[in-house]
């Protein structure tokens, strides 16, 4: 476990990648990926959240870096943003909450941005998704001539194109982390792009 005394020495070091011949980080010796992707169906998101949990856990697995979420798939934050959208029932800044218990005991904690699948984002700007051929979306488990009534599968995305104009909503939205970074200085920044 990463702590006070140890903190110099337990900070990851660039190795080279053999393949590659360029530096690559060494990662921590327990590294976690919370996955979290909450739909706007669920109610009183991080209401319950109790720093001193989270970090006995964390301790209790001897959990050295963990993977905090930002925006999810469904395209909600965690945080209190002006460039996206935080999720309709948050009720706390859980992200900063989280990144706040991590670093009072020493866990890195790198925060997780979706890129390929964001569920808002596609409906809102058919501009940023990926085209067939025949051009028809991109998607998994989307079924474009389902009726609103029609069951959807339990996963389904349109894929998003991260060039062209979503690039520009990436930066905006990137902008932000150095405001975080500023008050609560993270570990990095990871992108899912399918």
């Amino acid at each position: 476990m990463i702590n006070s005394s140890n903190l110099a020495e337990a900070t990851p070091q660039p190795v080279t990648d053999l393949k590659c011949n360029r530096p690559q980080l060494a990662l921590p010796s327990r590294q976690v990926h919370l996955d979290f992707h909450t739909s706007e169906h669920i109610t009183d998101i991080g209401s319950d959240f109790d720093e001193t949990q989270f970090q006995q856990a964390l301790q209790s697995a001897e959990i050295d870096s963990i993977t905090l979420f930002a925006k999810c798939h469904h395209s909600w934050s965690y945080y209190p943003t002006q460039v996206g959208r935080p999720h309709p029932h948050l009720q706390t800044d859980l992200l900063g909450r989280q990144i706040q218990a991590c670093h009072q005991m020493g866990v890195r904690c790198p925060i997780y941005m979706t890129v390929g699948w964001s569920c808002n984002d596609a409906i809102d700007h058919p501009d940023w998704c990926v085209r067939t051929e025949d051009g028809k979306f991109s998607n998994v488990n989307v079924n474009p001539d389902a009726s609103p009534e029609d069951v959807r599968p339990p996963v389904s995305w349109i894929n998003l194109w991260p060039g062209g104009a979503f690039v520009a909503w990436r930066t905006l939205h990137e902008d932000y982390f150095p405001g975080i970074r500023s008050v609560l200085p993270v570990s990095g920044l990871m992108e899912c792009n399918v």
